[in-house]
C-alpha cells in the first residue's frame, strides 16, 4: 500500500493537471483522504475486483457455457480434426479468455465507481446544501438582528447538524480553522468559499466576507440575502409541484394502468399459459415495490425545503425519579418488578392519559395495535375463513390508526396555520414593551385555537423556572411539527441575547407563512392527481369485472388456440392472478398518492385501505 501511494505521489508531482479534477472532488467530498491514498485504494480495490471477477469468469466458461458447447460453431472456422487433435489447448485458451474478459471488466468497471464516487458525494452535498442555504441564512438574519456575533452565528449554523445538514459541515470547518488551528475568521472563510460545492454557498461567503472587511451592516445583507433566497425557493416551489404532477401522471400510467391493462389484453388474446403467468406474477411482483420505493425517495428528496430530524435530546421534565437502589438482592428485585409492571402499566393506560392528538406518539401506540390485531386475528379465526380472517384484523387494526394519523395530522396542520400570526402578535407586543414572558401571559388569554394550550405551557415552565431555550424546545417535541422545529433556533438565540426579538419574530412569521402556503398550494394542486389515481383503480376493477364476468366465464376451461398450440385457461388462476396485482397495485397506489398529496407515506394509509376494500369487494363478493 505505501509503494502505491509512493507511486502516485510521483505521478502526482509529474503530472498535477491529470488529476487536478479528482483532488477538487475529493475536497469538495470533504473526504478524509489525500489524492495519492485514494488512488493507491482504487487500484487496490479494482485490482482485487479482477481476481474475484477472473475466478468468477473460469467457473463460468468451465460450468456454465463450457468449450464443448461452443464447439459446432468453431468447427465452422478451424478444421474438426485439429479441433479434437488440440482440445485440451483450445479449452485452456478458452476458460483463460473468458477469465481475462470477466477480470479486465470487473478492474475498469470497479475502477470507474471508486474514481467518479467523490463527484457523486461532491454533487449530493452541492444539493442538500443549497437546499438547506435559505433556512440558515433566514436563522441568520433573525440571529443577526437580535444582536449575535458573526462568530457566534457562524457557530451556532455549524452546530445545528439537525437542522442546515451538509451546510453544517461547511461552516464547522470555519470553526475549526479559527479554534485550532487559530486562522483569521476571514482567511477560514475564504478557505470554504474556494473549495464548497455548492456555488451558491461560494457566492453567498464571498459577498459575506465584502459586507463584513468593508464595514457594511450584517442585517441589512442577511435581510436582503434572505428575501432573495426565500423569492428563489419560491420559484422551486412552482417547478416542485410540476414536477409533482409529470411524476403523479408517470406513476399512474406506467405502473398503475399498464401492468393491469397489459394483463387483460394478454387474457383476452388467449396468448397466456401457466408459465406466462407465474413469470408476469413474478415480473409484476419485483418491478412495482422498487418502482414505488424508488418513486416515494425521488419526491422526498426533491422537496425544495429541507427536512429536519426531531431529535428528543432533552429528558422529560414530569419524568418521576427513580428510587434508590436497596442492598437486599431480594429487595432489588421487588423493586425491578415493581418497575416494569409501573412501565406496562404505563404503556398500557397511555393512550388514555395523554389529553391532545397532536402528542401522541405512535411508536407507543404499536404496542396497542399489535394486541388488536393478536385478540381480532384468535377470535375471528373461529368463526371465518382465514382470508375473511385477515381482511377482519386489516380493518381492526386500520380504521383506528387512519383516524389517528389524519386527525394528528390535521390538528398540526391547523396549528402550523396559527404559527405566522402568533409570531406577528410577539413582535408587536414586544415593540411595545413587552419582553418574552409577559408577551407570552397577553398571547396565551386570547383565543387562537389549539396552540394557545401550547403557549400556556411555555409560559408556565419559564415562571418555573425552566430556561427558554428548553421551554421552546419541548414545545417543539411535543407537537413534533417540522415547521416548529425549524424555527425554535432562530427563537432561541433571538430571546438569549437581545430583549429586543421583533425583528427576528417577523422574519420567523415571514418563513413560516412561506412554509404553510407552500405546503397548502402542494395540497390543493395535487388534489386532482389523487383523484386521478382513484378513477384509475375503480376503472380498472370494473373493466376486470366486465371481463372476467361476461367474457371469460363463456370459455370452457379446456380450450385449443392458435391452430395446434394447446393449453389450458384455468379461470381459478386468472381471477387469482388479476386479484393478486389489483391487489398490490391499489395498495403501492396508495401509498404514492399520500405522498403526492400530502408529503407523508402515512397519509397514503387510507388511499390504500379504500384500494384494499374496493379489491377485495369486487374479486371475493361481486366475482363469486
Amino acid at each position: 500500500m505505501k509503494a502505491l501511494i509512493r507511486r502516485y505521489s510521483k505521478l502526482i508531482r509529474e503530472k498535477p493537471e491529470k488529476f487536478e479534477d479528482l483532488s477538487k472532488a475529493i475536497v469538495r467530498a470533504r473526504m478524509p483522504v489525500t489524492t495519492q491514498k485514494y488512488l493507491a485504494l482504487a487500484f487496490l480495490y479494482s485490482t482485487i475486483s479482477a481476481i474475484v471477477g477472473a475466478i468468477l469468469g473460469a467457473l463460468i466458461f468451465t460450468m456454465l457455457i463450457p468449450f464443448g458447447e461452443i464447439t459446432p460453431f468453431l468447427s465452422r472456422i478451424i478444421p474438426p480434426e485439429i479441433m479434437v487433435k488440440n482440445f485440451r489447448i483450445f479449452n485452456i485458451a478458452y476458460v483463460t479468455l473468458g477469465a481475462l474478459l470477466f477480470g479486465v471488466i470487473s478492474f475498469k468497471f470497479v475502477q470507474y465507481l471508486v474514481l467518479t464516487y467523490p463527484y457523486f458525494v461532491a454533487m449530493r452535498r452541492k444539493n442538500e446544501i443549497e437546499l438547506y442555504l435559505p433556512h440558515a441564512v433566514n436563522m441568520m438574519f433573525g440571529m443577526a438582528v437580535g444582536g449575535v456575533r458573526i462568530y457566534d452565528i457562524i457557530k451556532c449554523i455549524a452546530e445545528s447538524k439537525v437542522m442546515c445538514g451538509e451546510l453544517s459541515r461547511e461552516f464547522k470547518i470555519v470553526v475549526d480553522l479559527v479554534e485550532k488551528f487559530k486562522h483569521d475568521l476571514f482567511e477560514s472563510m475564504r478557505f470554504v468559499r474556494d473549495t464548497t460545492p455548492s456555488e451558491k454557498l461560494s457566492a453567498f461567503l464571498d459577498d459575506l466576507i465584502f459586507i463584513m472587511s468593508s464595514g457594511g451592516k450584517l442585517t441589512d445583507f442577511l435581510r436582503g440575502k434572505s428575501e432573495e433566497l426565500l423569492e428563489e425557493q419560491e420559484v422551486s416551489f412552482e417547478t416542485y409541484i410540476d414536477f409533482l404532477g409529470i411524476m403523479a401522471e408517470v406513476y399512474i400510467a406506467i405502473f398503475v394502468l399498464l401492468p393491469l391493462f397489459l394483463l387483460i389484453v394478454l387474457v383476452v388474446m388467449q396468448l397466456i399459459g401457466e408459465n406466462v403467468i407465474n413469470l408476469y406474477r413474478l415480473a409484476i411482483a419485483f418491478v412495482l415495490p422498487t418502482a414505488t420505493v424508488a418513486f416515494v425517495y425521488l419526491i422526498r428528496s426533491s422537496l425544495p425545503t429541507p427536512r429536519v430530524k426531531i431529535e428528543e435530546e432533552l429528558e422529560d421534565v414530569e419524568r418521576p425519579i427513580v428510587g434508590v437502589r436497596s442492598e437486599r438482592a431480594g429487595t432489588f428485585k421487588i423493586d425491578l418488578l415493581k418497575r416494569y409492571l409501573k412501565k406496562f402499566k404505563k404503556i398500557v393506560v397511555y393512550p388514555f392519559k395523554e389529553k391532545t392528538i397532536y402528542t401522541l406518539r405512535f411508536r407507543i401506540l404499536s404496542f396497542h395495535f399489535a394486541l388488536i390485531a393478536i385478540l381480532t386475528f384468535v377470535m375471528a379465526s373461529k368463526f371465518l375463513t382465514l382470508e375473511r380472517t385477515v381482511i377482519l384484523t386489516i380493518s381492526a387494526v386500520a380504521i383506528p390508526l387512519i383516524v389517528l394519523v389524519e386527525l394528528r395530522s390535521r390538528t398540526i396542520r391547523k396549528i402550523e396555520e396559527k404559527i405566522p400570526n402568533i409570531f406577528r402578535e410577539l413582535s408587536v407586543l414586544n415593540e411595545a414593551g413587552l419582553n418574552i414572558l409577559e408577551a407570552l401571559k397577553v398571547l396565551s388569554a386570547s383565543e387562537i385555537g389549539i396552540i394557545s394550550k401550547e403557549i400556556n405551557v411555555v409560559k408556565k415552565r419559564i415562571e418555573w423556572g425552566t430556561t427558554i431555550h428548553k421551554a421552546f424546545t419541548v414545545l417543539g417535541l411535543r407537537i413534533r411539527s417540522d415547521l416548529i422545529t425549524k424555527i425554535i433556533p432562530i427563537i432561541t438565540k433571538a430571546l438569549e441575547v437581545s430583549p429586543t426579538y421583533k425583528d427576528a419574530f417577523i422574519t420567523v412569521a415571514r418563513y413560516a407563512d412561506s412554509e404553510v402556503k407552500f405546503s397548502k398550494k402542494i395540497r390543493n394542486y395535487m388534489f386532482t392527481y389523487v383523484i386521478i389515481t382513484y378513477m384509475s383503480i375503480f376503472i380498472f376493477l370494473f373493466v376486470v369485472y366486465i371481463v372476467i364476468k361476461s367474457f371469460l366465464s363463456a370459455f370452457a376451461v379446456n380450450m385449443t388456440a392458435m391452430g395446434s398450440i394447446a393449453f389450458t385457461m384455468n379461470l381459478a388462476t386468472i381471477k387469482d392472478v388479476f386479484f393478486e396485482i389489483s391487489l398490490m397495485v391499489g395498495l403501492l397506489s396508495g401509498i404514492i398518492a399520500g405522498v403526492i398529496g400530502e408529503g407523508r407515506i402515512e397519509s397514503g394509509l387510507k388511499h390504500a385501505y379504500v384500494f384494499l376494500m374496493a379489491t377485495y369487494i369486487v374479486f371475493r363478493i361481486l366475482l363469486r
